[in-house]
């Protein structure tokens, strides 16, 4: 299968246009959610927020979806 640059110019912009996307629905940067992540756990090891498993946090995730 022959490629033209066409089609690798499609998928160029289709790749930009999808990191783009990506970035606007970010709300903040990578290295500010490891920061919030790290006061988290730190937090929770100080016992000011409670444990959590991961069914608790998909059970909390599920609720806000149907909520929104």
């Amino acid at each position: 299968m022959k490629s033209n640059k066409t089609d690798d110019i499609n998928a160029e912009k289709e790749v930009d246009d999808m990191s783009i996307a990506a970035l606007d629905e970010r709300y903040c940067t990578i290295q500010e959610s490891i920061i919030e992540s790290f006061k988290e756990v730190k937090l929770i090891r100080e016992g000011k927020l409670p444990k959590k498993s991961w069914k608790d946090f998909m059970d909390e995730h599920k609720k806000r979806e149907e909520n929104e």
